[in-house]
């Protein structure tokens, strides 16, 4: 661990750029949404109201409605001037779209929906154990409804509307989505059991504690177990019992209580020492583990 107390806060503006088992990488969180740059993923929250677009060149993407009843209303839609017709179905409705030369659509909608852009060129590698390293679209557009899916999105959706900066539990739940997007649009792959891959997650477990003051991505942590992000995300769940992005949380509130006890230590640099954003992430985190703020467990020690 880089020395806490000589480690300073990030400017503002900076776009942090980190080394990772696959090369380096950036995040970007904007109010466009969380970049998971590592996963060629995208992910959006995106408003009720009033969409109408016309785009070219767009790229793969998965909508998905939290809508318990109609999701909205479907004026017109049309894929490279072929128009499509309104999902057969209107509850916790998907769509799930290859990259297209146009795209026109008009419609009103009546929820908050969580939109995915994929980048094609990686989407293989989300699951290359069960897809041989290839994945099809079987078709330009298509629909499904699916309560699970609506589950993830409606999770991911509160997560990005309250400002939520824990990268890690919004990548697991884009990886869940894609992967069960595709695995309800196309022929099952060849399923991969979870059993047998204890090494693999403790190379993995080794990783993340050497880099706990790092802006940690699922995509770093199954390079390092030698693993597609799906497949470790599951196995990781089956084997710790809970999944990634909650382990790691626990790890670094560990840390951030023994550092506590380091008096000379700033909270705001035990914060950067533990992977927070800052002092105020650290702090509600600490809090909503231990029923304390960080400061109070500290006068709190003998």
């Amino acid at each position: 661990m880089k020395d806490a107390a000589n480690r300073a806060a990030p400017a503002a503006d900076a776009l942090p750029v980190f080394v990772t088992p696959i090369g380096e990488s950036t995040l970007t969180v904007s109010s466009d949404g969380l970049n998971l740059d590592l996963l060629g993923l995208r992910v959006m929250a995106m408003p009720p109201g009033l969409v109408q677009i016309s785009l070219t060149d767009l790229k793969p993407m998965l909508n998905v409605s939290t809508c318990a009843g109609p999701s909205g209303v479907h004026r017109y839609g049309s894929v490279n001037g072929v128009p499509i017709a309104a999902p057969a179905t209107t509850e916790r409705q998907f769509i799930l779209n290859a990259s297209v030369d146009a795209l026109e659509f008009d419609a009103t909608n009546y929820d908050w929906e969580c939109l995915i852009e994929i980048d094609e060129a990686r989407l293989p590698l989300l699951a290359h154990e069960t897809t041989d390293g290839e994945v099809r679209f079987r078709a330009p557009v298509e629909h499904g409804s699916d309560e699970a899916l609506a589950q993830l999105a409606s999770l991911t959706i509160d997560h990005l509307r309250g400002g939520g900066s824990d990268r890690l539990y919004v990548e697991g739940l884009a990886i869940a989505m894609t992967a069960r997007a595709f695995d309800l649009t196309r022929e099952p792959g060849r399923p991969v059991p979870t059993r047998g891959t204890d090494a693999r997650i403790a190379r993995a477990l080794d990783y993340a504690e050497a880099h706990l003051d790092e802006s940690l991505s699922v995509a770093q942590l199954a390079s390092a177990a030698g693993m597609s992000p799906s497949w470790f995300a599951q196995s990781f769940r089956d084997v710790m019992g809970k999944p990634v992005h909650g382990y790691v949380r626990e790890r670094r509130l560990e840390r951030a209580r023994i550092l506590l006890g380091r008096r000379g230590l700033p909270i705001q640099h035990i914060a950067y020492a533990c992977g927070f954003s800052d002092q105020a992430h650290l702090t509600r985190a600490f809090k909503a583990r231990f029923g304390v703020t960080p400061a109070k467990a500290r006068g709190e020690m003998a």
